[in-house]
C-alpha cells in the first residue's frame, strides 16, 4: 500500500487480471458450439472435466482480482495456466478416435494459458507455457483431424504460437508498465520528499535565524548594555514566548487531512508510540485552515505531550484525541498520572504558563483548558474556532497545494507499443507469417497473390505499431484496417488455390483479428469492429451461404474474443489505469507535506536544542526578579556568539567557538564571516579551516581577530587578520584550507 492505495504494479496486475477473464469468458461462449458437436468423440467424463479445469480458474480469476489479497488472484491464474495443457492433452486419453472435421474446440484457444501465465509469471516463463500450451494443441489437432483435413505440423504450430504470442506479449507489458510506473512513482516520492524535506529545514532555519536576531541577541545587547530592568524582563518574558512560538507564515491555508496530518506528525515525532485518534468530519473537507493555527496548535499540544512525559509518572497512560470538524479544530492530550494542583503558583511551571496558556492566547480563536488534581491525572485541551475559509476560494487566494491529475497513460505506452521489443515480436510474427505462407503450393503456380497478402499485412502491422496519435488520425486508422484486414483477405478469398490451403486461411483471418485488436486498443473501436465484420462477410461469401455456412462460421467467430477484451480494456480498463495517475499526483502531495512537516519538526527539535541550551537559562535569569548586573558580560558572550552562529555557519562548531569565547574574555574583539565560499568542500577541508582559526584565536591577547570566508571563486577563499600590540598577522587560505605562500606575519 501506498499512501493508503493499492501500489500501481499490483492495480495494473489486478486489472490485468479481469482483461483475461473477459478473454476465458468469451472463449468459452465462443466454442460452446463446437462442444457440443465433439462431445461424442470424447469420453463422457472428459467435456465438464476439460471445462472446470481450463476455464474454471480463468473465470475465477476475474472475480478474485477483486479481493483485497491479491495472493488469490494468482493461485487461479497460476492454476488456468497449469490447468489448459493438462485439460487439452487428457483429450489423447478420452478421445475415442473418431476423426474431426474441425479443430478439436478447446486445441482453439491455446493463447489463454499465456496470459493467465502473465499474471503471475515472468515474460520468459509466460511464453513458454504459451508454447507449451500451442505445441499440445496442435498434437491434439494434428492427430485427431481427419486427413483431408489436415495441415502440416509446423506452420501450424508456428500459427499457434506466434498469433497468441502478441497478445501475450501485449500483456506482458501492460504488466511491465505497472512495475515501471511504481518504479518511477518510488523515485518521484524520494525525490518529492527530499526536496519537501530540505524546503521545511531551510524555512526552520530562516525562522529560527529571524527570532536569534530580532529577539533573543536584542534581549542579550540589552542586558549587557545595561538596560532597564523592566525593560530588560520584558524582553525576556517576549523572548522565552516566541522560542515556544515558532509559527508558519500567515496567509498559507491547509485543508482537513493536512491539518489532522500535521497536528498528528508533531505528536508523534515527540512519542512515536503514543495512541493517537484522529476524526475528520466530512463537512471539514469543504473548510481550509491558517497553517498558523495549525502550527501553533500543534507546538502547543507538543509541549502537552513532553510535560506528561516528564511528569505524569512512568506507568502513566497517555491517550491524545484530534478533531477536525466544521467550527474549527481540537486536540486533547489526557494522563491518568500523578496530576498537580493547577491553583498552585510555581515558578517551575513556565511551560504551561508560556508554551501552552500564552501561545493560545495569543492566536486568535485559540484556546487553552488545563485540568488535573493530584493523584487524577491531567487533562489539556487545546481550541481553534477562529473565521473557517472556503478552500474554492483559499485556492485562488492563497495558492494552496492542489493535485493535478496528469496527462492521461497513451495506450502505446501501456502496452509497450514504442519498445523495441514489441518490433522484434512482430517482426518474428511476420517472418513466420511468410515462412509459413511459402510453404503453399499456390505460390509456385502463381506467387504475386500471395506476396500481396504478406506485403499488406507487413504494412499494417508496422502502422499500428508506429503510427502516431491517441488515436490515430482517422485517415491513417482507415488505411491500416483496410489493408491489414479486408484488403488482405479479400486477395485470399478471390484466389481459389489461397482459400484451399488452410494454413494461409488461418495466418490472414489470424492477421486481421490482430490488426483490428490492436486499433480497438488504440481508440478505434467503431472502425475495427467494422473492419473486422467486413473480413467476416468475405469469409461468409467465400464459404458459400447457407451450405455448410454454420459449420464454417465456427473459425471466424474465435476471432472475436480478441476484440471484444480490446473493447473491455479500452472503454473500463484504461480510464481506470489512467486514475492511477491521479492517487499518485494525490500522494505524492500527501508525501511532500508529510516528509516537509516531518524535516520542520527534526530541524525545530534541533535548532530548539542548540538555542534553548544557549540561551534559555540566561533568558530565564532576566525574565526572573533577581539583579542582572553579575551576568551582563555572559549576555555579552552569547550575543557575540550567535552573531556568530548567523553569520558564519561554517565556523560556528565547538573547537571555534570555545576559541573565540576565550579570546573575547581576555578582551580581543573576534569578527566571523561566512561567505559561502566553502560550503561545497569536503568536511576534512572544514575542519583544517577551524583548526587554523582556532590557532590564530588562541596566539591573540589583544586587539582584534577577523576571520572571513569570501565568495565562492574568490582567491584567496579564506583570511584570516589578526591585529594586535605584537602587530599584524595576515593568514591566507586556499580552497584546500592550505596557506597561500604569500602569508605574511610580524
Amino acid at each position: 500500500m501506498v499512501g493508503g492505495h493499492v501500489a500501481i504494479a499490483d492495480r495494473f496486475r489486478r486489472l490485468a487480471g479481469r482483461i483475461v477473464a473477459v478473454g476465458y469468458l468469451m472463449g468459452l461462449i465462443l466454442v460452446v458450439p463446437d462442444m457440443g458437436d465433439q462431445a461424442r468423440m470424447a469420453a463422457t467424463w472428459w467435456t465438464p472435466f476439460a471445462v472446470a479445469l481450463a476455464f474454471g480458474p480463468g473465470l475465477a480469476m476475474g472475480a478474485l482480482s477483486f479481493h483485497p489479497d491479491s495472493v488469490w488472484m494468482r493461485r487461479s491464474a497460476l492454476l488456468a495456466a497449469v490447468g489448459y495443457p493438462v485439460a487439452t492433452g487428457t483429450w489423447l486419453i478420452a478421445w475415442r478416435h473418431i476423426p474431426l472435421h474441425a479443430d478439436q474446440w478447446l486445441a482453439d484457444v491455446p493463447a489463454l494459458a499465456g496470459l493467465s501465465a502473465a499474471i503471475v509469471w515472468p515474460a520468459w516463463a509466460s511464453l513458454l507455457t504459451l508454447v507449451v500450451a500451442a505445441t499440445t494443441a496442435t498434437v491434439v489437432n494434428y492427430t485427431g483431424r481427419a486427413p483431408e483435413v489436415n495441415v502440416p505440423f509446423v506452420p501450424d504450430l508456428l500459427y499457434a504460437s506466434g498469433y497468441s504470442a502478441l497478445f501475450v506479449a501485449a500483456l506482458l507489458m501492460f504488466i511491465r508498465t505497472g512495475r515501471q510506473l511504481q518504479t518511477i512513482q518510488t523515485e518521484a516520492f524520494r525525490g518529492a520528499a527530499s526536496a519537501a524535506a530540505m524546503r521545511g529545514r531551510a524555512d526552520e532555519r530562516a525562522r529560527f535565524a529571524a527570532l536569534t536576531h530580532d529577539w533573543v541577541m536584542s534581549t542579550l545587547l540589552a542586558a549587557a548594555r545595561g538596560g532597564e530592568r523592566d525593560t530588560v524582563r520584558r524582553l525576556a518574558l517576549r523572548t522565552l514566548n516566541y522560542l515556544d512560538d515558532l509559527e508558519h507564515p500567515f496567509g498559507r491555508v491547509l485543508d482537513a487531512p493536512d491539518t489532522a496530518a500535521r497536528l498528528r506528525a508533531a505528536i508523534t515525532h515527540i512519542d512515536p508510540k503514543l495512541p493517537i485518534t484522529v476524526e475528520v468530519v466530512t463537512d471539514a473537507q469543504r473548510w481550509a485552515f491558517p497553517a498558523a493555527a495549525v502550527s501553533v496548535t500543534a507546538a502547543a499540544a507538543g509541549e502537552a505531550v513532553r510535560n506528561s512525559l516528564r511528569h505524569a509518572g512512568a506507568g502513566a497512560y497517555r491517550h491524545v484525541w484530534i478533531h477536525v470538524g466544521d467550527n474549527g479544530f481540537h486536540v486533547i492530550v489526557t494522563d491518568d498520572g500523578v496530576g498537580f494542583d493547577t491553583a498552585a503558583d510555581r515558578p517551575d511551571r513556565l511551560g504551561i504558563t508560556l508554551s501552552i496558556r500564552a501561545r493560545m492566547r495569543q492566536l486568535g480563536g485559540g484556546s487553552a483548558a488545563i485540568t488535573s488534581r493530584p493523584g487524577a491525572g491531567t487533562t489539556v485541551r487545546l481550541d481553534w474556532s477562529g473565521p473557517l475559509i472556503d478552500r474554492r476560494a483559499a485556492v485562488n487566494e492563497y495558492g494552496g497545494p492542489v493535485a493535478r491529475s496528469l496527462a492521461p497513460l497513451s495506450m502505446r505506452t501501456l502496452l509497450g507499443m514504442r519498445t523495441p521489443a514489441a518490433r522484434v515480436l512482430v517482426g518474428c510474427y511476420l517472418l513466420a507469417y511468410a515462412a509459413s505462407i511459402a510453404t503453399t503450393p499456390a505460390l509456385l503456380s502463381d506467387p504475386w497473390p500471395t506476396l500481396a497478402c504478406v506485403v499488406l499485412t507487413m504494412a499494417a502491422m508496422a502502422a499500428v505499431l508506429l503510427a502516431p496519435g491517441a488515436p490515430p488520425s482517422l485517415e491513417v486508422s482507415l488505411a491500416i484496417l483496410v489493408a491489414g484486414g479486408p484488403a488482405q483477405f479479400a486477395i485470399v478469398s478471390a484466389v481459389g488455390s489461397l482459400w484451399q490451403d488452410t494454413t494461409a486461411q488461418e495466418w490472414s483471418l489470424g492477421s486481421a483479428g490482430a490488426v483490428c485488436t490492436f486499433m480497438c486498443l488504440r481508440g478505434r473501436l467503431t472502425l475495427g469492429w467494422l473492419a473486422m465484420m467486413l473480413v467476416f462477410a468475405e469469409f461468409a461469401f467465400r464459404a458459400g451461404l447457407p451450405a455448410g455456412g454454420t459449420r464454417g462460421f465456427t473459425v471466424p467467430f474465435l476471432y472475436l474474443a480478441p476484440l471484444v477484451a480490446a473493447t473491455f480494456f479500452h472503454r473500463i480498463i484504461r480510464p481506470v489505469a489512467s486514475t492511477v495517475l491521479d492517487l499518485r499526483a494525490d500522494t505524492l502531495h500527501r508525501v511532500s507535506v508529510e516528509a516537509a512537516e516531518a524535516a520542520a519538526i527534526a530541524e525545530r527539535d534541533r535548532q530548539l536544542h542548540r538555542l534553548g541550551g544557549l540561551t534559555r537559562p540566561l533568558l530565564e535569569q532576566l525574565a526572573g526578579a533577581e539583579p542582572i548586573d553579575g551576568v551582563r558580560d555572559e549576555c555579552a558572550l552569547q550575543e557575540a556568539e550567535l552573531r556568530d552562529a548567523l553569520r558564519a555557519p561554517q565556523l560556528a562548531y565547538s573547537p571555534v567557538v570555545a576559541a573565540a569565547r576565550a579570546a573575547r574574555g581576555r578582551g580581543v574583539e573576534v569578527l566571523l564571516y561566512d561567505e559561502h565560499g566553502f560550503d561545497d568542500v569536503t568536511e576534512p577541508v572544514r575542519r583544517r579551516l577551524r583548526a587554523v582559526a582556532v590557532t590564530e584565536l588562541d596566539r591573540a591577547r589583544d586587539g582584534s581577530v577577523i576571520v572571513r570566508i569570501q565568495r565562492p571563486g574568490r582567491l584567496p577563499l579564506v583570511t584570516i587578520v589578526a591585529n594586535g600590540s605584537n602587530g599584524t598577522r595576515r593568514t591566507e587560505l586556499d580552497r584546500d584550507a592550505r596557506p597561500l605562500e604569500r602569508s605574511v606575519g610580524a
